[in-house]
């Protein structure tokens, strides 16, 4: 009897297990499925039982961007948001207008915004080196969870010397779509948000950078970055930032302060790869930023060291005779590496490099005799029968028998065909082949390149970043098509855009990740073609990227905040992007 018992008991007790089981099972999956959101969909910080208005993953990108306020960019001019004082008398925005701001929203029932208010006299203070800077505290006045009594009293415990006004009832709050509070707001004297964080900052050091970018410009805090950090005395930027190394030659620990000096200002040559890419890039910012002597110096370096030919050692400027004979030798050197310039070149950089020219032409005049060398030169060695080739080996004499469709920058080429039928008749070949390149109208991008042996485009993988350029090319002719768009669109209120996809439009594994350079081309895309709200799509990807941090050398750089990722072209590109805005 008691045998038969403890078998029923056993029967029972398997099946409440195999039940807890599945439940368990069922539970993980649901999570899984519909519950794996992004540490986003979170309550505001310091609130707890009042959702936050987050827009459900698929309406949006699916990261730290879900913070930032909805209804208003980066360089928008803030809307007309009204608040009142302590006596009821409203008051605009508009009325800060002449100097730079920084609005901040907060309550007091907050506890990330009770200690970021607790910094907010040393934060002005710090400011006052920074010119005439002014701050605006706006209180989310919700009536329920704030008052105006209950902000006015904690206020006061501040010492605060300016007034603080009260968002009652949230019509600024609703109006510029915040999620979270404390959000600060960093607008320049037009009233522009130059800079934005909806985190709390208790940092002094994180809080100057902010401050930085606001009177200097985000592309000019970045540029100092690349200037000071990335380039040697003779103006050649390295191609990646390596702060363990500098560290180590420095013989201090990685993680210790270092101050903002290069590892290698004391060297004349450089001791890393240096890409005719950035240097053409840098020399596209220079001219967006107005910035003579940076033009000047980085073509200096050009001219010394990547133009393919060996020159006299004591001539610096080279004169225009001499390096138009050197230019024939097969133009500019794609990269210089342990002093030695490669005896290829690179299409793109060689038009990249030739536009620049044409930009410092038309600013400041002096360049006739390098843009006709130049052109001479592309003339003899970028075109091959008829087609401009990816590049010329000098060393072999062979011409590249393929064309990459990011190279085909179709301005530049086409400003080119007013100097020759040769130029006019590669022209037409490139746009021809870009034109007819796109992959499918499910995947509306185009081939990564054309091959001219086999007569036909390669089915290779899709560098996301090659990918953007394609498109800026033709956005900047008018001829950016709607699906390839739509697509755009599409993949910026999802997920963002991957850093490489297969020809069936499917994200290659291991290259999941969000590009730097990705996002920046997005911003002159959209640029192009007039698209605000993909404008400030791109922006705040690029900013979960932005490093502010005024502790660290490598302040103001694109990368990961321990100070890897950071390459020269994840940093001039988001450069030109930024000077794009700052400098229309």
């Amino acid at each position: 009897m008691e045998n038969k018992s403890f078998k029923r008991m056993e029967k029972l007790l398997r099946r409440i297990f195999v039940l807890l089981g599945v439940t368990a099972v069922t539970g993980m999956l649901f999570l899984l499925r519909f519950g794996a959101g992004p540490p986003m969909l979170q309550p505001e910080k310091g609130e707890s039982g009042e959702p936050a208005s987050y827009p459900a993953v698929n309406d949006g990108l699916s990261d730290e961007t879900f913070r930032l306020p909805r209804n208003c960019s980066l360089y928008d001019t803030l809307p007309a948001v009204s608040f009142t004082d302590s006596q009821g008398t409203s008051h605009s925005i508009r009325e800060w207008l002449g100097r730079p701001v920084v609005v901040t929203f907060w309550a007091s029932w907050c506890p990330d915004c009770r200690e970021q208010m607790a910094c907010m006299q040393d934060f002005m203070t710090l400011a006052e080196q920074y010119g005439e800077i002014s701050f605006l505290f706006i209180n989310k006045t919700d009536e329920t969870k704030e008052t105006a009594e209950t902000a006015k009293e904690y206020y006061k415990t501040l010492g605060l010397e300016t007034e603080c006004y009260y968002d009652q009832p949230l019509k600024a709050y609703e109006m510029l779509g915040i999620h979270t509070i404390p959000t600060l707001l960093f607008l320049d004297a037009d009233g522009r948000i130059a800079a934005w964080s909806a985190e709390q900052i208790t940092q002094k050091n994180i809080f100057e950078a902010y401050i930085q970018n606001l009177v200097r410009g985000n592309a000019a805090v970045t540029a100092q970055f690349v200037q000071q950090q990335m380039t040697d005395t003779a103006g050649g930027i390295c191609s990646e930032y390596v702060r363990a190394e500098y560290a180590q030659n420095k013989n201090v620990d990685d993680n210790a302060e270092i101050q903002a000096e290069t590892r290698i200002k004391t060297n004349t040559k450089m001791v890393d790869q240096v890409l005719s890419e950035s240097q053409g890039l840098m020399l596209l910012y220079a001219c967006k930023a107005g910035e003579k002597n940076t033009f000047d110096r980085t073509l200096s370096y050009i001219q010394k060291y990547m133009w393919q030919t060996e020159f006299p050692e004591d001539i610096t400027p080279i004169p225009a005779a001499v390096y138009a004979e050197g230019l024939k030798k097969g133009l500019t050197a794609w990269k210089v590496e342990e002093g030695c310039a490669s005896e290829i070149n690179a299409l793109l950089d060689d038009l990249r490099i030739y536009r620049g020219l044409q930009q410092a032409q038309k600013l400041w005049g002096g360049y006739e005799e390098q843009l006709h060398a130049y052109r001479e030169a592309l003339l003899a060695y970028g075109i091959d029968n008829g087609n401009y080739a990816d590049f010329y080996d000098s060393e072999n004499g062979q011409y590249a028998s393929r064309f990459t469709l990011c190279y085909g920058d179709l301005e530049t080429m086409k400003q080119l065909t007013t100097y020759s039928e040769d130029f006019a008749s590669a022209y037409k070949s490139a746009e021809a082949l870009i034109k007819q390149g796109q992959i499918s109208n499910s995947f509306p991008l185009y081939y990564s390149w054309y091959n001219y042996k086999k007569n036909r485009y390669e089915k290779d993988d899709l560098n996301a970043a090659e990918a953007m350029l394609t498109l800026l090319h033709l956005a900047r002719q008018d001829q950016l098509q709607s699906n390839s768009l739509t697509w755009l669109k599409d993949q910026m209120s999802g997920a963002g855009i991957k850093a490489r996809y297969t020809i069936e439009g499917k994200p290659v594994p291991g290259y999941e990740y969000d590009s730097t350079a990705v996002y920046a081309l997005v911003v002159l895309i959209a640029g192009e073609i007039h698209d605000p709200t993909l404008r400030g799509q791109a922006l705040n990807k690029l900013e979960q990227m932005h490093i502010h941090d005024t502790s660290l050398p490598y302040n103001g750089a694109f990368g990961l905040p321990d100070g890897t990722g950071i390459t020269s072209f994840d940093q001039l590109l988001p450069m030109l992007a930024y000077a794009s805005l700052e400098n229309p």
